[in-house]
């Protein structure tokens, strides 16, 4: 699957490549810009983002038109996520990693070296390019400030990377990748820990019933669907927002009222988007706390605790992905299923547990280190939770209630 995925993205960086070598460009003034953005972008995108969550399946044939739907796509998503439509401090959508600043990096890997990075970057949580779930609706205000650190340009000290080429060690390469990325999320996660964007939580927890703001699982269509809902409300939401910034319960409460002040017509289509919404809200800081929990658990001393929990996490990690099939959500599902595999394995000690356990253990981390870096508050919650459980006698009253279930001691 990577490999067709791969495939098809480096057939539309070659036909951003024609388009630029034919007589066609530079005709406007802006062509270079849009050049280097698309290809920027669609260089620090995984490929199967590409085709299973963006639905990019084809390579248009006329050069030009490929930098136009990668560009589109790209607009169109931010245009998606902008939730609040119309305030006076306008929200924009926010990427995670600026690929200007990476570009370096990227530019002159071979394809299959471009995948190692990009599955590299996943792994410890990173999430790159035109991923959805990379992108976070802010403030006009804090997008410079904050955001970027007061640089458009992607050019700050430690954003930008310097230019490697294909023989370069990868490890030289890749540890330049993960020091710009690491500063860039920090960044991101300053602006989504912000009171303008926490008021913006409130304000969406009021209006349809849970997070659209930070919760970045949440589908496309779904947010797309909410940003028109929610057009009604602009003007007012806005008011209520800047009178009641900080404090969470009234901005809530304040919003949720307005939708009485709208036509029938209008509450129903917001009133039918709470309940698809809210099907969608996710328990990811129990998903931590059982991922951590067992990740500090090794299966043979664990035993029946470990495969339970395992077990527990493999289904919260299947409904997820299930009802957002999105690449990163499938991806935790397999580490997921290895690490439950790995807990089989384990159970019975023997020679098998020296590869089951590294296995197991490698897969957990990865998964923990990806729920981290989509939910940090959540992980906070479940960091202290997992470790009171542990401390608390949990794993021994678990492993009692499995080997008993009638006992009343637990």
């Amino acid at each position: 699957m990577d490999n067709e995925a791969l495939e098809l993205q480096q057939r539309i960086l070659d036909k951003l490549e024609e388009w630029r070598a034919s007589a066609e460009f530079g005709t406007s003034r802006y062509d270079m810009q849009k050049y280097k953005r698309a290809k920027g972008m669609l260089q620090a995108t995984h490929p199967r983002v590409l085709t299973e969550v963006l639905g990019i399946t084809s390579v248009r044939d006329i050069p030009k038109e490929s930098m136009n739907q990668i560009r589109t796509m790209d607009l169109g998503t931010l245009k998606n996520l902008e939730i609040f439509r119309g305030m006076d401090d306008k929200i924009v959508g926010h990427h995670m990693s600026a690929f200007g600043a990476i570009s370096g990096v990227l530019d002159k890997q071979s394809p299959e070296r471009r995948l190692e990075l990009l599955n590299r970057a996943i792994d410890q949580g990173y999430i790159t390019g035109m991923d959805p779930s990379g992108i976070g609706p802010i403030r006009t205000s804090i997008h410079l400030p904050i955001a970027h650190e007061g640089d458009f340009s992607g050019k700050k000290p430690g954003y930008q990377t310097r230019v490697f080429t294909n023989d370069d060690d990868i490890e030289d390469v890749w540890s330049a990748f993960e020091s710009s990325l690491k500063q860039q999320q920090g960044s991101f996660y300053q602006a989504r820990a912000h009171q303008s964007t926490q008021d913006l939580v409130s304000a969406s927890k009021g209006v349809f019933g849970t997070d659209l703001i930070t919760e970045l699982d949440v589908p496309m269509d779904v947010r797309k669907e909410a940003s028109a809902a929610a057009d009604p409300l602009a003007g007012r939401l806005d008011q209520v927002v800047t009178e009641f910034s900080g404090n969470s319960e009234a901005i809530e409460e304040n919003a949720r009222r307005l939708i009485d002040d709208l036509n029938v017509k209008q509450q129903t289509r917001l009133r039918n988007l709470q309940m698809k919404a809210g099907s969608l809200t996710f328990d990811t800081a129990g998903m931590i706390g059982r991922g951590l929990t067992r990740s500090i658990l090794p299966s043979a001393a664990g035993g029946a605790v470990a495969l339970t929990l395992g077990a527990g996490d493999v289904k919260a990690r299947e409904e997820r992905a299930e009802q957002d099939p999105s690449f990163i959500n499938n991806l935790q599902v397999s580490l997921a299923q290895t690490e439950r595999a790995a807990d089989v394995a384990g159970l019975v000690p023997g020679p098998q547990t020296a590869v089951a356990e590294p296995a197991g253990l490698g897969a957990g981390l990865a998964n923990v280190a990806i729920d981290i870096a989509r939910d940090p508050m959540g992980t906070l919650k479940a960091v202290g939770g997992a470790f009171k459980w542990l401390v608390d006698g949990g794993a021994a009253r678990q492993q009692r209630q499995i080997l008993n279930p009638l006992s009343t001691r637990l």
